[in-house]
């Protein structure tokens, strides 16, 4: 009868890892040229030691599966650094000739992925290389209306001075930015853009102007803005939802309270 092996036979065969003698590696500095590994493959380096076989298998399946995403999304090196928010990366590819505006399969460039993602300085940086600051994507949006929605003031004024359309809309409802921030707020951001020149009588696909979604949401300080500005309480447009005509700002009042302050204006 085959006897199991000895322990000390055994010793040779347990992989090291296993090895509680064994030193672990002293962990190294970040490269100075940056990496463009997903936190999933730096959470496996860390994972498994250096010499086992798995490390490298896991390693080749995870790349295997961000070309297969680049592909599907037919993005590019820069727009999954743009991603990660990898500055040093975003650096060495522009100076290696990237396409700053290239497109993926969404029709979004690296500032938008930048700027979806609250990437500041990534942002900051492909501005002044001169990124598009009126680039559009699939539904039109431009990097503005993703910063107005996301609360970036900083990156939104980055992106006015250098050019940014306030009044741009999109494709879906044809709201521009100051729509979507009557709507959804905060007041910080709506004084923002009526500061820098947004049309606050600005009409989308259904003629609502910004005030319309303001009263709808229930935003009586952003209201309060818009009306001192010289919004009109009595502009006419499409029920959002059953799209009657002559719909008001303050037929669509959320509150009882609001409907009385824009009835007061509307004196």
């Amino acid at each position: 009868m085959r006897r199991f092996p000895k322990p000390r036979l055994l010793n040779r065969w347990i992989p090291m890892n296993t090895d509680k003698k064994r030193k672990e590696k002293a962990p190294q500095p970040p490269s100075e040229k940056g990496e463009l590994l997903s936190p999933l493959v730096k959470g496996v380096r860390g994972i498994l030691p250096q010499s086992h076989t798995g490390r490298l298998i896991w390693l080749g399946f995870c790349l295997a599966l961000f070309l297969a995403s680049c592909a599907a999304e037919e993005t590019t090196y820069l727009h999954e650094s743009a991603k990660l928010g990898n500055l040093i990366q975003v650096q060495g590819l522009l100076e290696s000739g990237a396409a700053i505006d290239a497109k993926d399969g969404f029709e979004r460039t690296a500032l938008h992925w930048a700027v979806n993602r609250g990437f500041t300085e990534v942002a900051r940086h492909l501005i002044e290389r001169g990124a598009n600051v009126n680039a559009r994507d699939r539904n039109a949006f431009t990097p503005l209306h993703l910063a107005t929605q996301l609360v970036q003031t900083d990156v939104a004024e980055m992106l006015i001075k250098n050019g940014a359309q306030l009044n741009a809309k999109e494709k879906s409802w044809g709201k521009t930015p100051l729509h979507y921030v009557a709507q959804f707020g905060p007041e910080s951001m709506a004084d923002l853009l009526m500061e820098k020149g947004a049309d606050i009588h600005a009409r989308d696909n259904r003629k609502l102007t910004p005030l319309h979604y303001a009263a709808l949401s229930g935003q009586k300080g952003i209201a309060a803005l818009l009306i001192d500005k010289g919004a009109d309480v009595k502009a006419e447009g499409l029920d959002p939802f059953t799209r009657q005509p002559g719909i008001t700002p303050i037929h669509l009042a959320s509150s009882p309270s609001l409907r009385e302050f824009l009835q007061s204006k509307a004196k």
